[in-house]
Formats: structure tokens, sequence, C-alpha cells
């Protein structure tokens, strides 16, 4: 009874994936700002990042990069969400590589 009054609810655990193609040849560093964005919105719906890994993808005719993060929710709300559901609306909308979203360093 005590260990119920004094634990901590957790919350369910979860992947996050999210795959980068890879840009055009730069002689300068750039920013992913479409990434930043879509993590930044997910990071601030109450998630805590556990672990992160990349893994990159090359092959003669596209190549990129998956980033791999194992996340908590930090809250019922972000518990609630369903991940799955948010991955679907963004391949419904057929988010393409532009070089305007790259941000030169």
């Amino acid at each position: 009874m005590l260990n119920k009054l004094f634990k901590k609810k957790q919350f369910k655990i979860q992947s996050f994936t999210y795959y980068i193609p890879s840009p055009p040849e730069r002689k300068n560093g750039y920013r992913e700002k479409q990434f930043d964005k879509v993590f930044y919105n997910f990071i601030n719906q109450g998630f805590e990042i556990l672990s992160m890994t990349t893994q990159t993808n090359t092959s003669t005719s596209h190549s990129g990069m998956w980033i791999v993060c194992i996340v908590r929710a930090l809250n019922i709300k972000a518990d609630q969400l369903n991940l799955d559901y948010c991955t679907e609306n963004q391949s419904n909308q057929n988010i393409e590589f532009d070089s305007s979203d790259r941000l030169e360093i």
C-alpha cells in the first residue's frame, strides 16, 4: 500500500522513428529544419527521450538516415497519444526533400 502512495506513475514507453533523406552534396553544413519542427512538436507534447540512435541507409538510387528514439510519456495526455496515428498523417502529407528546409551554417 505504501508503495502505491509513493511510487511515481509510470507511463508507456514507445518508439519514434523519422527518416531524413540525404541532401545534395554541399560545401557547408546544414540544419534539418523539417526534423527539428516535427521533433520539437513531438517532445513538447510530454515525452522524455530514453535513447536515440541513428542508422544510415545507403544505396545507389537513394540514401539517408533513420533516427530511432525510445521515448516515455511524462503525463496522462502524452500517454494517450497514438503515435501510429501521427505517423500515418505525416505519410499522407507526402513530405518531400526541399533544400529550402535546410539552413546552411
